[in-house]
């Protein structure tokens, strides 16, 4: 044998190094940067993988984090709809001539919440 062999034989490809300290990391350590860059088909299916993964281990699905935002748009637009038209425009104009909306919800008796929602629309 030659000393040229002998680093071949030590370096085998097939075998990965592994060290006993070092945890085995399978995600890259940005996942939210690398999933930018991956196809809409490769996104599907690793949802449907971390899925039948979560099944598998009996672990909750949490809800849609996009729902919670969409339920409190909802909310505030059915409490500006409660107010007529002419309860609308008397916030506007009072909010626009300097009145507190506290004010404004004590001496006309209109929600400091519809209030809100009047002013969010503008």
């Amino acid at each position: 044998m030659t000393a040229s062999d002998e680093p071949a034989k030590k370096l085998n490809p097939a075998r990965p190094i592994v060290v006993a300290d070092e945890p085995r990391r399978l995600l890259p350590s940005n996942l939210g940067l690398s999933l930018q860059y991956a196809s809409d088909d490769d996104l599907e299916k690793l949802r449907d993988a971390v899925l039948q993964e979560m099944m598998r281990r009996n672990l909750p699905q949490k809800a849609d984090p996009v729902a919670p935002d969409k339920r409190r748009i909802g909310k505030v637009d059915s409490t500006a709809h409660d107010l007529t038209r002419s309860q609308v425009s008397l916030v506007r104009s009072s909010i626009e001539a300097g009145v507190k909306p506290s004010v404004l919800s004590k001496q006309f008796g209109i929600s400091l919440a519809a209030i809100r929602a009047v002013l969010a629309q503008q």
